[in-house]
């Protein structure tokens, strides 16, 4: 753990604790950060239009899609 705790310029108990989280779970997470990224509204929404409204174009798609978010979404997202 010296090595460690040296190379990675951490306190000693911090090195501790990740070490025994690990040893415990198998993997650490950031407990700050949450979830990471974008939330992908768009992607379920196209995806339930999708399922819904097969024969549609992709004009009447974006027209929908604008509809339900509020958003104008260009044919090239689609």
């Amino acid at each position: 753990m010296d090595f460690q705790q040296k190379k990675l310029l951490l306190d000693f108990t911090t090195v501790y604790k990740i070490r025994r989280i690990y040893d415990h779970w198998g993997y650490v997470t950031h407990p700050f950060k949450g979830r990471q990224g974008r939330r992908k509204t768009l992607n379920l929404i196209l995806v339930s239009l999708v399922k819904d409204k097969k024969d549609w174009h992709l004009d009447e798609m974006d027209d929908e899609m604008e509809r339900l978010t509020g958003k104008l979404i260009s044919i090239p997202t689609l």
